[in-house]
């Protein structure tokens, strides 16, 4: 992270505070790799700075893997949803049509006659020109999110809680579908109470952003 990054942030985190940001409003999402042979990344893969890593045997061959995109608020969780192949701007419409208009159409029935706010990374399909008249079309407003901010994001927090229920005593699945098939049972097991805490945590994850002067935070 530069010394730019730590300014956005720092200036995102304040902005935020200062108006008393309504994040009831918010729908966060992600994208997230699940593997046969365990999480991404590390064979400790943390989903709370509180608590002990988890560890995770691989098999040397390693394996296939999934990719999954989800939204979270404050009042639910979207479907997950499967990516299939290399992704660009007009795949991820497809991705947004399946699954986030029909989260955005929910939450709009639980908010009233507040709109819905999308939140998404800066990756560069999502910020494609296309992408964004898409979203307009379809009335879902979007919100400035900083650079290199995923401990920001309390959708991490749910993925880690996603990894360790699919990969519960070191479960390894053997197939593409079983894999998916463990993904959909977890994620369905995911309490709504959970994920209400997590967005009612956003104001406690910028306060401390602002008191590391936009460095890192722990998630």
């Amino acid at each position: 992270m530069t010394a730019e990054h730590r300014r956005e942030r720092l200036s995102w985190a304040k902005e935020k505070l200062s108006s008393k940001f309504d994040w009831t409003i918010v729908m966060i999402s992600d994208e997230k790799k699940f593997n046969l042979d365990g999480p991404d990344g590390n064979q400790y893969y943390w989903h709370d700075r509180r608590l002990p890593p988890e560890f995770y045997s691989k098999r040397v061959a390693g394996g296939g893997s999934v990719m999954v995109w989800a939204a979270i608020s404050s009042h639910g969780k979207s479907q997950i949803h499967f990516l299939e192949g290399r992704q660009s701007a007009r795949s991820y419409i497809g991705t947004l049509e399946a699954a986030l208009l029909p989260f955005s159409a929910a939450m709009r029935q639980q908010l009233g006659d507040r709109d819905p706010v999308f939140q998404q990374d800066g990756a560069s399909i999502h910020t494609a020109q296309v992408v964004k008249t898409w979203l307009t079309t379809q009335n879902i407003p979007t919100f400035k999110w900083p650079s290199k901010s995923p401990d920001l994001s309390p959708i991490e927090n749910v993925w880690g809680d996603l990894a360790l229920s699919v990969y519960a005593n070191g479960r390894q699945l053997e197939t593409k579908g079983a894999l998916q098939q463990q993904i959909l049972k977890s994620w369905s097991e995911i309490d709504n109470c959970k994920l209400r805490h997590l967005m009612d945590g956003m104001e406690k994850r910028l306060v401390e952003v602002v008191a590391r002067k936009g460095s890192h935070i722990g998630m």
